[in-house]
C-alpha cells in the first residue's frame, strides 16, 4: 500500500492546496470520484477480493490513479500550475518535517510521540510555508493579520 499512501499523502499535501489556493476544488472531487470507480471496478472485474493483499494492491491503485489525474489537470492548466519553486520548497520541508519527526518513534508513549510530531512537524513545516512564501501565503497570512487589526481598531 505504500504507493498508494504516498500518492495519497502528495494529493492531500501537495496538489490539493494548489486547487483550494486557486479556489477551484473539482479537480479534487473528480479526481476522488475516479478513485472511487477505480476501485469499484478493481473489486468487480479482477480478484481483488481474493485476499487481503489483493485488496491493498487495488486500494492503493486507485489512489495512484486519483494522484495521476489530479496532477495532470493541475499542470495542464496554468492557472492551477504550481510554481516549481515552491514543489521544492514543499518537498523540502516534508524531508526535514520527516526527518525531524522520526526520532518520536521511539518514545514509549504513542499519544506523547504523537503530539510531538504533529506540534513539530506542523512547525516546520508551516515555518518553510510562511519563510519563503509558498504560494503567496505569507502575504495572504500578512493581510488577513491586517485585517483583523483594522477591525479591532475600528471596533474599539
Amino acid at each position: 500500500m505504500a504507493p498508494g499512501l504516498l500518492c495519497y499523502g502528495a494529493l492531500s499535501v501537495a496538489v490539493n492546496p494548489v486547487f483550494q489556493l486557486v479556489g477551484k476544488t473539482w479537480p479534487v472531487t473528480v479526481a476522488a470520484v475516479i478513485a472511487l470507480a477505480t476501485d469499484l471496478c478493481l473489486l468487480a472485474f479482477t480478484d481483488a477480493n481474493a485476499s487481503v493483499d489483493s485488496l491493498a494492491r487495488a486500494y492503493s491503485l486507485s489512489l495512484v490513479v486519483a494522484a495521476l489525474v489530479s496532477t495532470a489537470v493541475a499542470f495542464r492548466r496554468p492557472e492551477m500550475r504550481p510554481n516549481l519553486r515552491d514543489l521544492a520548497i514543499v518537498v523540502a520541508a516534508v524531508v526535514v518535517m520527516v526527518a525531524a519527526v522520526r526520532p518520536f518513534n521511539a518514545l514509549s508513549s504513542h499519544v506523547v510521540a504523537a503530539v510531538a510530531a504533529v506540534l513539530v512537524g506542523g512547525a516546520i513545516y508551516g515555518a518553510a510555508l510562511l519563510a519563503f512564501d509558498v504560494a503567496g501565503l505569507r502575504k495572504m497570512f500578512v493581510a488577513k493579520l491586517r485585517s483583523y487589526r483594522e477591525r479591532l481598531r475600528a471596533a474599539t
